[in-house]
């Protein structure tokens, strides 16, 4: 699963996944700094019949320039992309990874579970 705002930019990576690796690899374009992105992608995966085993983030940018300088909208954007889509992602899927008996809990001594 590829998801970003780039259409074109996902359709090459798309491309390169599938010749490089020989896999399929769908794609969700959807800005990660809006309040439902997680939601989209959530409901897509469940749409289209699509298990997610493991969420992997590699999104994600810091704030460029002196912070009193900055917007609040490119702040408030680069929390959205750096945590709450990933924290709301995490909520939404987790109960299906759980079902699944496909889950970890990093922050405690249980038995992580694949």
């Amino acid at each position: 699963m590829l998801v970003g705002r780039n259409a074109k930019k996902l359709a090459d990576q798309q491309k390169e996944a599938r010749r490089k690796y020989n896999v399929t690899a769908h794609i969700i374009d959807v800005d990660l700094s809006q309040p439902d992105a997680a939601q989209k992608i959530y409901d897509t995966c469940k749409k289209n019949g699509w298990t997610i085993d493991y969420l992997i983030n590699n999104a994600g940018f810091g704030g460029q320039g002196e912070f009193i300088k900055r917007s609040m909208e490119q702040d408030m954007s680069m929390i959205a992309v750096n945590i709450e889509t990933p924290t709301r992602l995490t909520k939404l899927f987790l109960p299906d990874f759980v079902k699944r008996g496909r889950y970890a809990w990093p922050t405690s001594s249980r038995l992580l579970r694949y």
